[in-house]
């Protein structure tokens, strides 16, 4: 996983905090995110509650990572993640991954619909 997020990702991606994020937050708690892969891509979903909706919780892919050639194999994750935000009891279930590729393909094969714009001010 390593080594294709450091082929995918922003040369100012920092690998070793992403790396250690995966092995002592992801990893060990099974019950809040769903981190899975194939031999060509990964996925992490992660579950999270609003306070003003506690009784729905949402999960959110926070990350997605695919060879270049292998873009089904998002697919395959995304349906795997989306039937454990299922199993899970989740509300809803989309995209959060920040991305400089357009999920909108993954999106409507999937049947999901656009919830809103987001809008973000660049610090640095």
């Amino acid at each position: 996983m390593v080594n294709l997020a450091q082929a995918r990702y922003p040369r100012n991606y920092d690998i070793e905090a992403a790396e250690m994020w995966m092995r002592n937050i992801v990893l060990r708690q099974p019950m809040v995110f769903y981190p899975i892969r194939t031999d060509h891509a990964f996925m992490v979903t992660l579950i999270s509650l609003l306070p003003w909706l506690p009784g729905e919780p949402e999960a959110s892919v926070v990350m997605l990572c695919a060879e270049e050639n292998h873009l089904w194999d998002s697919v395959r994750l995304a349906r795997a993640s989306f039937d454990w935000a299922v199993r899970r009891n989740c509300a809803r279930w989309g995209f959060n991954s920040d991305t400089d590729f357009d999920i909108g393909p993954i999106a409507k094969r999937m049947g999901l619909i656009e919830r809103c714009p987001r809008y973000v001010a660049m610090l640095k």
